[in-house]
């Protein structure tokens, strides 16, 4: 739990902003007429990220003619062609200037397409990440829309995300000028000395023209004017999507994989009452010993009896004796493979699993935990028994039998459970061929007094013709 509280020193030092100009304790970021981002100097590593006289900007390919399958070719012709700019002149405004958050909002247009970009720095936590959120009204057809990359690092090789490890591929061939990568890419400088990854959050596709420049495709809306022709419709609409720039000291590692995942997983929080809790300051049900491993699920088994573990190797490095620390001492732990299926038992140590690693390997890990108790009191619940007055549902050879809205409807019964169950709330429902809701009219329910109950929950539904219900206590 979190509680904001007023900080007596002047925030605002490190953060700062106007309309063409962002900067935080990592990056000082320059904006050009145009919306795009024409310069950004990493502070603590004293580079700058992109190529002098060029900036990352959204560009059109305006004559995207697929030959035979508009949905899913992509042309080297088009890519290969000049794209263009988005319309002039975009309208900058400092839409945030707060003491964690800056954002510059940027509104544009393309012919018949609206677009809005924000680009947001930040303080604390995810303050090397420079955001570019994006919203889409697209209107124009036959277009291919990317957005543009030209960094200062270059090489003839980039680093694209597999989801499970990564994949080195070459600039634009002629038969692999569109390529696949799941959460980021990545281009580092031939000595290693460092690069800047392109993280994402719903987009796939990529290209490499040249050593220091990828793109990222964000729209494909091919023409057609055969059979497909309702293909040339794709992608019209609105789009919300963000890519976000992460400049690193060296080459690829395990901290980019983790920062697109934080992008992709950002943690989410809620409004509570204050209090003291039971678990203490900090409670982690499960940890890693290394950040070469990546978590990427944690699910109950098909049976219900298991604990389901899914990981991988991100480095691209086997290892030894890694640990997996869970919240209670394990019971048994068995390894298997992507369909739950035991294919071998794993070691473990009180509450540790310990294994070995290949290079992106994935594992499936299925635990069962000791009987353990974090000290939350359990909900105690009474069901209270209620004099039901009707019949609400019936099975389908006896449908017309129950009359429930007057209408001479019913629910199905075969749809009916036996009980339902809510947070730690159950109702158990009556039998079908019994009286098992009470309609209401003024009914009086005693409460049970054997506890000092805090909470009333009613199970109901009602039709729209109906009366208003109220409930006096």
């Amino acid at each position: 739990m979190y509680d904001v509280r007023f900080e007596n020193q002047d925030t605002q030092q490190s953060l700062r902003i106007r309309n063409d100009y962002l900067e935080n304790d990592i990056y000082k970021v320059g904006i050009d007429k145009n919306g795009d981002i024409k310069s950004i100097f990493h502070k603590k590593m004293q580079k700058e990220l992109l190529e002098s006289g060029k900036s990352i900007r959204m560009c059109v390919f305006p004559d995207n003619r697929p030959e035979r399958y508009p949905a899913w070719e992509i042309m080297k012709k088009v890519v290969d062609s000049n794209p263009v700019p988005l319309e002039p002149p975009a309208r900058i405004v400092v839409e945030e200037n707060g003491p964690v958050r800056i954002s510059l909002r940027i509104e544009q247009s393309y012919k018949e397409s609206k677009i809005i970009r924000r680009i947001r720095l930040c303080r604390g936590g995810q303050d090397d990440r420079i955001d570019i959120l994006t919203e889409l009204d697209w209107n124009t057809k036959n277009c291919l829309v990317k957005a543009e990359f030209p960094f200062s690092a270059g090489n003839k090789d980039a680093t694209y995300d597999l989801g499970l490890g990564y994949v080195k591929r070459a600039n634009n061939t002629k038969i692999a000028y569109e390529v696949p990568a799941q959460y980021w890419a990545d281009i580092t400088d031939t000595v290693g000395d460092y690069g800047v990854s392109v993280l994402n959050d719903c987009k796939y596709g990529w290209d490499k023209p040249l050593d220091n420049t990828l793109r990222l495709t964000l729209l494909h809306i091919p023409h057609s004017d055969t059979k497909n022709k309702h293909q040339n419709n794709q992608d019209l609409g609105n789009h919300t999507f963000t890519y976000s720039i992460f400049g690193h000291k060296g080459g690829v590692n395990s901290l980019i994989p983790e920062k697109a995942e934080i992008l992709n997983q950002p943690v989410v929080a809620f409004v509570t009452s204050k209090h003291k809790g039971y678990l203490g300051k900090e409670f982690s049900f499960l940890k890693t010993n290394t950040s070469q491993v990546t978590v990427k699920a944690l699910k109950k088994s098909e049976d219900g009896e298991w604990f389901v573990l899914r990981l991988y190797e991100n480095e691209g490095k086997a290892a030894k004796n890694l640990e997996i620390e869970i919240a209670a001492d394990i019971a048994d732990a068995k390894e298997m493979n992507g369909l739950e299926e035991v294919t071998g038992n794993v070691r473990f140590s009180k509450n540790k699993l310990i294994f070995d690693i290949q290079p992106f390997q994935p594992k499936t890990f299925a635990v069962k935990l000791k009987e353990y108790s974090i000290g939350i009191p359990k909900a105690y619940c009474h069901h209270i028994d209620l004099p039901f007055s009707h019949q609400a549902w019936s099975p389908e050879a006896f449908k017309k039998t129950i009359n429930f809205d007057g209408k001479g409807n019913s629910f199905a019964a075969e749809l009916i459970p036996d009980s339902i169950k809510t947070g730690n709330v159950s109702f158990r429902l009556g039998k079908t061929d019994e009286k098992h809701v009470l309609k209401c009219a003024g009914n009086r329910i005693v409460l049970p007094a054997d506890k000092d109950y805090t909470q009333l929950f009613f199970f109901s539904c009602g039709n729209r013709q109906g009366p208003k219900s109220l409930i006096h206590h």
